[in-house]
């Protein structure tokens, strides 16, 4: 057993991790050279606005401008894990990511469309697809939780009041 230990040890230390290179706004790095400055960049929320749904799920809207994109998104967590993030770019850009650790950030895309269809979207996602994301997440933490949909159902149109203001505010910037 031991002679067997040793062998694997040794076949597990001739083994190289290898990342492909990260493209960050127009520069190409490998991931151990990105600079802790633009790891920072990444999910800057501005305007943050929390609404607990129940013990270890909370749903926030908010500002979303960094290297991943600009404009309002919203974010649904289940034990500190971020299960759902809506990222309502409008144009071509919106899309929703679900299971972010597990997945490495896989998103299916949003229809062309305005920021309000995405924030609408979203709301859709939300309503439909959350017990899919809970119950296909790994944790089995996360795979029991019961969600309280009254709580949350306020709770999404108070994401969805947000949203829209920060989607206007946009829009008169940009008029």
């Amino acid at each position: 057993m031991y002679l067997m230990l040793l062998y694997f040890s040794a076949i597990l230390a001739e083994i190289q991790v290898t990342f492909l290179p990260v493209t960050v706004g127009a520069v190409l790095y490998n991931h151990a050279e990105i600079p802790k400055e633009v790891l920072q960049m990444a999910n800057q929320k501005h305007d943050l606005v929390e609404y607990p749904i129940q013990e270890n799920v909370r749903l926030e809207s908010y500002w979303r401008d960094d290297v991943g994109g600009r404009g309002p998104a919203a974010s649904l967590y289940v034990y500190d894990d971020e299960i759902m993030r809506f990222d309502c770019f409008g144009g071509d850009n919106g899309h929703c990511h679900f299971n972010l650790r597990q997945t490495r950030g896989r998103r299916w895309m949003y229809p062309e469309g305005s920021f309000q269809d995405h924030i609408q979207q979203s709301l859709f996602d939300l309503r439909t697809n959350l017990n899919f994301c809970l119950q296909t997440h790994q944790d089995e933490r996360v795979q029991e939780v019961q969600i309280e949909h009254g709580i949350l159902e306020q709770a999404a149109q108070q994401m969805e009041a947000h949203l829209l203001v920060l989607a206007d505010k946009l829009q008169q910037n940009t008029a």
